[in-house]
């Protein structure tokens, strides 16, 4: 072949075609070798190919391949890989077969051809990154797989995976321990999950088991059903279920809750118990915040409070007391609040919405919050009104005269022990005794000396000084201390008597009042202890000096009465 034939045909291949003399000049270049390394022919000629592309890193005259073909070390052709960088600064992967160039029998240098392999590179890059991904991912999803098995397993959840015919395909330990049934006979048995529910709950597992498998289902994700135990004990268990993406396979959880419903159930039931003893006690049960707001009472409100519960909610214990009242409970909550303790006991008052009071006994224990704080009181409320009042009748009773209201000798005796001590002398004593009470009695009747008594215990007592004290000590006996008094003031009280006893016979003449009078006066706590004596005397020797009338006719005139001081 002709040198122009040699040229003409490189011209229209596709592959880069190029020579190099013995010294690695290139002294030609075809077409293809500008279109791939966008340099054109009159530029590469005469330059070594190192120097054309800064792709290539220093000499390489002692390691090129082209010259182990020229001095005949390596077979030809000779063919290498060389990634060079173009006019336009693009890296391309070249593929490049070296042969020795003879003319004439003579080496003149050496023919390279060069096929343009950078997509090829490309796609083997993408081929390894890929494969490399793909190594990595095997690697994940086989550490994945161990991990998850591992959570499965020890997860301390009892859990299941349930094939689409409702077999059980895959169980952990903890199932087998709640369940009672082994791996062998649940998985290796092949199992359908719905021989453990109870037949009361397996309609609707049944039903859930299918419609989870269906577009657009709604089946809830848990809830509670019985499961069988292998003993044939009923648990009551909580269940989580869901598809596995991708599969018609679910997976679920189960935790035993038998003992934790049983504990409701008892929670229930005491709550049951405690409501109806909140709801038929006497007593009002309440409970209130730190403000003293009611959040809490019982049926029983609206008979001692006079308030419907849901009246009563929300509104403060200062509204049903007054200012007395409301200091009272103040003191006891905070009291409670302080000691943590607490206490019963505490005594105050409501008024009731029609304004009737009445009297409370409450015990005050403290609410606290989980972290132990106080954050409100509860206790009970006792209506004790009428209780009270029949204490205060009582403790009336026990110091005053059940039939004139007066005191009686019991106060009387405590009054005189007082005033020995006190600072109110001088200290006078009347004496006075009934004149005819007994022939009264006997000839008209008790009950009309009853009146008798009534109506001279109501005549001295208007006779006298709010401050003063009237007492009956006996049957037809009366005893009146006038503290501060002195002997005169005595005397002036009898004078007092006297006369409304004669206005009262004048108007009521058909039952008149005969009395005696006698009295002393005490001038320090010494004088005291004959007081009661001196004035006795005196009153019994007046009574001497009257007539021996009958009693009808008696009619005492209005005199000094026997008085002296004691000594």
């Amino acid at each position: 072949m002709n040198q122009f034939s040699f040229y003409t045909l490189n011209e229209c291949i596709g592959e880069a075609v190029y020579v190099k003399d013995l010294q690695d000049n290139l002294v030609y270049a075809n077409k293809a070798t500008e279109n791939i390394t966008k340099w054109p022919a009159k530029f590469l000629l005469n330059k070594k190919c190192y120097d054309i592309f800064p792709g290539v890193k220093g000499d390489c005259r002692f390691s090129c391949p082209v010259k182990r073909v020229i001095t005949g070390e390596a077979p030809h052709p000779c063919v290498f890989n060389r990634t060079i960088l173009t006019a336009e600064a693009k890296i391309r992967h070249l593929q490049i077969a070296a042969y020795p160039f003879i003319d004439n029998g003579r080496l003149k240098g050496s023919i390279l051809i060069a096929r343009d392999i950078t997509t090829l590179h490309q796609y083997e890059e993408t081929l390894q990154r890929e494969s490399l991904k793909r190594k990595q991912l095997e690697q994940y999803i086989n550490r994945t797989e161990v991990m998850y098995q591992a959570i499965f397993e020890h997860t301390g959840t009892a859990m299941l995976v349930i094939e689409n015919d409702r077999t059980i395909s895959m169980i952990n330990r903890e199932l087998e321990r709640i369940t009672g049934y082994t791996r062998a006979e649940l998985v290796d048995g092949k199992r359908k999950w719905d021989e453990f529910v109870h037949p009361g709950d397996r309609e609707k597992m049944l039903a859930y088991h299918s419609s989870r498998r269906s577009k657009g289902n709604k089946t809830p994700d848990h809830y509670e059903f019985r499961l069988i135990h292998a003993s044939g004990a009923v648990l009551e268990v909580f269940f989580t279920i869901g598809m596995i993406p991708g599969t018609q396979q679910s997976i679920g959880s189960i935790i035993d809750i038998t003992e934790r419903k049983q504990t409701e159930r008892a929670l229930q039931e005491s709550e049951e118990k405690y409501r109806l003893l909140l709801e038929n006690i006497e007593d009002v049960f309440y409970e209130v915040d730190l403000a003293g707001n009611f959040t809490f009472v019982n049926e029983s409100v609206y008979r001692v409070f006079g308030f419907k519960r849901e009246e009563l909610i929300g509104r403060n214990y200062r509204e049903l007391v007054d200012q007395e009242n409301a200091c009272k409970a103040f003191a006891a909550y905070n009291k409670v609040f302080s000691t943590g303790v607490p206490e019963r006991g505490f005594s105050w008052a409501i008024i009731r919405p029609d304004g009737e009071k009445r009297d409370l006994e409450v015990s005050v224990s403290p609410i606290r919050d989980p972290k132990g704080q106080i954050c409100g009181f509860r206790g009970t409320a006792r209506d004790i009104t009428e209780r009270k009042k029949t204490e205060d009748r009582l403790r009336f009773l026990s110091l005053h005269d059940a039939l004139t209201g007066l005191y009686n000798r019991n106060y009387f005796e405590e009054e005189m022990h007082r005033l020995v001590k006190g600072r109110q002398f001088p200290v006078s004593l009347i004496c006075a005794d009934v004149d005819g009470l007994k022939q009264v009695n006997d000839s008209l009747g008790h009950k009309k000396g009853d009146e008798l008594l009534v109506s001279t215990a109501t005549i001295i007592k208007n006779a006298l000084r709010a401050s003063d004290v009237v007492a009956r000590v006996g049957g037809d006996e009366f005893v009146i201390i006038l503290p501060q008094s002195d002997l005169d003031a005595a005397e002036s009280a009898c004078r007092r008597i006297r006369d409304s006893i004669a206005q009262y016979n004048r108007q009521k003449p058909d039952l008149p009042i005969s009395i005696s009078l006698g009295c002393a006066t005490a001038q320090t706590g010494k004088d005291m202890a004959n007081l009661y004596k001196l004035a006795d005397d005196n009153m019994y020797r007046e009574k001497m000096l009257k007539h021996n009338s009958t009693r009808r006719s008696m009619l005492t005139p209005p005199g000094k009465c026997d008085c002296n001081g004691a000594q």
